[in-house]
C-alpha cells in the first residue's frame, strides 16, 4: 500500500501531529505509534532548537544541565533502546558515550548524525 503524498500546509497553518496525518498505514499499530512519536520528537527538535547557537545550546541556565546534554541524552538513549530491541549488547563505543555527558561543540555533530540516520535507506550503525 502506497503512502499518501504529504502536501505542506499553507504558510502559518498548523500541522497536525504525525499520528493524525494518516501516514505509515502499512506499519503494524504499535510500531506505527513508536514511529509517529519519533517523528513528532524530530519535528519538535527542529521547531525549538534549530535557531540556537552552539553557545545557547551549551549554556547552563541557573546551574541546570544545558540543552545539549538533553539532546545527546535523547539520541544516545534511543540508540541504546534500538540496540536492545535488536537483541544486541551495547558496543564499547555506546558504553563510552553512556559515560560521556557534557562536551561543548557536540551539537553540530549530533545534528549531522541525526540527519544522516534519517535519510531514506539509511541504517543505524551497528
Amino acid at each position: 500500500m502506497n503512502e499518501p503524498k504529504q502536501v505542506p500546509p499553507p504558510s502559518g497553518a498548523t500541522v497536525p501531529e504525525p499520528w493524525l496525518r494518516g501516514t505509515l498505514l502499512n506499519v503494524p499499530p504499535v510500531a506505527r505509534g513508536v514511529l509517529h512519536a519519533l517523528e513528532l520528537a524530530q519535528e519538535d527538535l527542529q521547531k525549538y532548537c534549530a535557531g540556537l547557537t552552539d553557545e545557547e545550546v551549551n549554556t547552563h541556565p541557573a546551574g541546570l544541565a544545558p540543552v545539549a546534554f538533553h539532546l545527546r541524552h535523547i539520541a544516545r538513549s534511543l540508540d541504546r533502546l534500538l540496540t536492545y530491541a535488536e537483541g544486541r549488547a551495547l558496543t564499547p563505543q555506546q558504553l563510552i558515550e553512556l559515560a560521556f555527558r557534557c562536551v561543548r561543540g557536540a551539537i553540530g555533530r549530533l545534528e549531522s548524525q541525526r540527519r544522516a540516520n534519517s535519510r531514506p535507506g539509511s541504517r543505524r550503525p551497528k
